[in-house]
């Protein structure tokens, strides 16, 4: 069953309709279902990022049995347990992507009983930018998966972020949740002090005339029933059970407004009644409708924080409440008998088997998760019980043992085992035996972190690799590689808050030695070499979303192109997808690229580049006009767009199919993108850069110091040389030239020249991409400018004061400020009388602005003079 529509097939749902990653949450789960059926639909589907939760005690019950065990978890997919007082029991599936997704959230179990056998009802919600209340709903589900997991302490921050990831995905995901103004509303429980029944009790009214609910499990004492029919002073309450599956127990002092009925035939004639639903009706006749995982019980409804279950349900209102209980039969209940007195012997005696069988099966296999990370497995010390390590058996996914380990270190509440000591493949290891001094053993997968990450890219990332993986082949395909960055940086940016958060969660986890503390966080640009080892570093972005493209760009294209043919060599197909993911799927047939003309490629590549410095440049635009706007971003942005157009400029110097005197990123794309980056970077009406550093804490910030090293490199790349002397006859156009040259570098150099960081990457950039005839004078021009900066820099700041009282005149070449105002902004005279003195400034069309010479006050060291240094 499904509320809005009469049947649906959620397996059907997959095959029609394209995503990106899932998240599943289930109570039982039947793991050969899910990893040779639904995972597969859903690869097929475009889906490489896949999550699913469970209830930590049905897992356990599945590692008993070999061959129910989650032979692809950790490697294929991401598998959460969720450990709670009560049951883990929702039952949500949220597929997404980019721009769209569907959100289920019913009865229905992740087995195949639970996805076409029995009779379940679940609610479907369709997910785009039209349906808003589509885009409310999901925010709210995946808020709850989140706060879930911030409560299982044996997992750590790993989880939480490997789950928070989906918003690279799907990144309509993040934002806040309005207020719904449709007929449904979601309900899931957490670990507040607020119970289920008391969030849904709200929304109804103080007096309700009849309630009909059909469920398949109840309390003991049907406490739930009895609170619900007295605090809302219910007259009748109508259940509908299926005798041959119900589990529940009668009890004389029931109220006689509690009536069971046999729904046996509700919906169809077949299949286990598993389904749960609530209508209740006032004596005005309005009417709401619950859905989802919820049954009549104690536990799901009523329970502390300490004993209650995780639960998800779907409340409908109005006249959509009363269309869905009529689609799905449940008004029909008063017209179905009532239970006899043989139905309730029998459904006595097969509940007491029952209780004997569940009392037999008592003892639950202990089971957990280990991370494995490079050559060791790390494991909470919790997972042993408090007891001492013994011995590792590490099983294969066809549980062959692969080899034993008899020693661990203890690290901060964690185990750490060395995998170095048993040959074998590491990715093969799918679980692993762990066992104690006292013989308890505990059956735990094992959770691959790089082969998931692996995984952490959407489709957009996937064609990057793939496209950059071709620039070092005969036929490079560099249209796809530049459209696939401009869709990554620009379409959409994740939202990035103007100050650096910490995950409080991950601070947590580190204090507690769940997760390691890392020695230095990495920054994007990570290809030079590391220096200030022991530094402090700040990454501007997360790994998981724009981070994971700047990573690559910066990482993979600073390599050149003798390693851009490794950038791939993770057994993944063009889509990104390993050998795994690839069986039984039958992509449209790729028929091969032919080989196209050299000219054709610089050609449509200069188009690509002039659109992408184009958008770069309104980018800059966008951000510096307004005022409450994170100002960072678009600092990471330029740096990626940088790392990808100096790799272009590689291409020019050593690809051997480069036509002569052509180039991928030609010198007016050159120009154009300097002076817009010193337009908005250092223009006095802009000032972005210095906008970006004053939302940043006053640790080193690498990634500024990396664009630093960039726009100095795009400076040479440009032709700004200020080492040549002025020359007698220098024509008026070629004057103004130098100067402007000038005033250029007079806004980088200074910057780079005492910044370890922004040198080292204004080295390598210069001298990657230099011709290899010209490296000498390459390198003596990065010399020269970083020692003129150098003075620059030094003498600027102790020659302020002396500058306004000494008032000099101007002239052509000097470095001047308006000494009218705090924090000047520093420009270079073009020319200057003794009213009016013309500087460069970019932010006007023709470069230059006047000022009242009387308002300047000038720096005593002539630009020329330090250039000849």
């Amino acid at each position: 069953m499904q509320s809005g529509e009469q049947e649906v097939s959620i397996y059907e749902v997959l095959k029609d309709r394209k995503f990106e990653a899932s998240v599943i949450t289930t109570y039982n789960v039947y793991f050969p279902f899910y990893e040779d059926v639904v995972l597969r639909r859903l690869s097929a589907s475009g889906a490489r990022h896949n999550i699913l939760i469970v209830d930590k005690k049905q897992l356990a019950d599945c590692m008993k049995t070999p061959s129910l065990r989650p032979r692809l978890a950790g490697y294929g997919y991401t598998l959460v347990p969720m450990d709670f007082g009560g049951a883990f029991h929702p039952k949500i599936a949220l597929f997404v992507e980019r721009r769209k997704g569907i959100l289920f959230v019913g009865s229905h179990n992740m087995t195949i009983s639970g996805f076409g056998i029995n009779r379940e009802l679940t609610t479907k919600v369709d997910i785009s930018a039209k349906e808003k209340s589509g885009v409310n709903s999901a925010r709210y589900v995946f808020q709850s998966i989140l706060a879930w997991v911030t409560t299982q302490q044996d997992l750590g921050a790993y989880y939480f972020e490997t789950i928070q990831s989906l918003t690279q995905f799907a990144p309509w995901l993040k934002g806040k949740i309005e207020e719904s103004t449709t007929g449904i509303q979601l309900y899931c429980s957490d670990s507040n002090e607020k119970s289920l029944w008391e969030k849904v009790k709200e929304v109804l009214p103080k007096r309700i005339k009849r309630v009909l609910s059909i469920s398949p499990f109840f309390d003991s004492r049907l406490h739930f029933l009895s609170t619900a029919a007295s605090e809302l002073q219910i007259e009748e309450i109508i259940i509908g059970v299926e005798p041959s599956s119900v589990e529940i127990e009668k009890h004389g002092s029931l109220s006689g407004a509690i009536k069971f009925v046999d729904a046996s035939q509700l919906y169809k004639k077949h299949g286990y009644l598993h389904a749960k639903a609530y209508l209740f009706e006032d004596h005005s006749h309005n009417h709401w409708l619950i859905t989802g995982s919820a049954n009549a019980s104690f536990p799901a409804w009523l329970a502390g924080p300490s004993e209650r279950n995780i639960e998800a349900i779907v409340l409908h209102k109005g006249e959509l409440a009363i269309t869905e209980a009529k689609k799905i039969g449940i008004v029909e209940l008063p017209s179905f008998p009532e239970l006899s007195e043989t139905q309730w012997i029998e459904i006595a005696e097969r509940r007491k088997k029952q209780k004997e069988s569940e009392t037999k099966s008592l003892i639950q296999q202990k089971t957990g998760t280990c991370l494995c990370e490079g050559d060791q497995l790390v494991l909470s010390e919790k997972l042993l019980g408090g007891k001492v390590f013994d011995n590792a058996i590490c099983y294969d996914a066809s549980h062959n043992i692969l080899g034993a380990i008899s020693k661990c270190e203890y690290l901060d509440g964690n185990v750490i085992i060395s995998l170095k000591a048993i040959q074998t493949d590491i990715p093969s290891i799918r679980f692993v035996q762990l066992e104690t001094s006292d013989k308890n053993n505990c059956f735990a997968y094992v959770h691959h972190r790089e082969q998931i990450e692996r995984k952490l890219v959407c489709s957009h990332q996937a064609q990057f690799r793939a496209s950059l993986a071709s620039l070092s082949s005969e036929n490079p395909d560099i249209e796809r590689l530049i459209v696939t960055v401009e869709k990554i940086i620009f379409d959409n940016p994740p939202e990035i808050p103007p100050h650096l958060r910490k995950d409080p969660f991950k601070k947590a986890a580190q204090e507690e030695g769940l997760v390691d503390k890392p020695k230095e966080i990495d920054s994007l640009a990570v290809h030079l070499k590391e220096t200030s080892a022991e530094k402090k570093r700040i990454r501007l972005v997360r790994s998981g979303d724009l981070g994971h493209l700047l990573d690559v760009l910066i990482h993979h294209l600073g390599m050149g192109l003798e390693k851009s043919r490794d950038v791939i060599k993770d057994s993944t197909d063009q889509l990104g997808r390993s050998e795994e993911e690839q069986i039984g799927i039958d992509d449209a047939e790729q028929n091969d690229r032919t080989k196209i003309d050299p000219i054709v490629i610089v050609k449509t590549c200069n188009n690509k580049v002039r659109n992408l410095v184009g958008r770069m440049l309104k980018q800059l635009d966008a951000v510096s006009s307004k005022q409450e706007v994170d100002h960072v971003l678009p600092i990471v942005q330029l740096v990626a767009v940088l790392a990808l157009l100096r790799e272009l400029r590689l291409l020019d110097v050593n690809a051997p199919w480069m036509p002569v005197g052509t180039s991928l990123f030609p010198l007016k794309e050159r120009e154009r993108l300097l002076l817009g980056c010193i337009k908005y970077l250092y223009g006095a009406s802009f000032h972005l850069f210095e906008k970006a550093l004053q939302e940043l804490t006053d640790e080193p910030k690498d990634e500024i110091s990396r664009l630093r090293g960039l726009l100095l490199w795009l400076a040479r790349d440009s032709g700004i040389d200020i080492r040549s002397r002025v020359i007698l006859g220098e024509t008026l156009e070629e004057r103004r030239t130098r100067i402007i040259n000038q005033y250029q570098m007079l806004c980088l150099a200074p910057a780079v020249s005492k910044d370890d960081i922004a040198k080292e990457e204004a080295s390598i950039s210069i001298l990657h991409t230099a011709n290899p005839i010209k490296k000498a004078d390459a390198a003596e021009w990065l010399k020269k400018h970083l020692i003129w900066g150098h003075c620059l820099k030094g003498y600027i700041p102790k020659n302020f004061d002396r500058a306004k009282i000494a008032k000099r005149p101007p002239q052509t070449g000097d470095i001047v400020f308006n000494s009218l105002i705090e924090n000047p902004t520093l420009f270079v005279v073009l020319r200057a009388t003794n009213s009016l003195t013309n500087v460069v400034n970019f932010e006007k069309d023709n470069l230059e602005g006047g000022y009242a010479t009387s308002c300047l006050a000038v720096l005593d060291i002539p630009l020329a003079v330090l250039a000849m240094h």
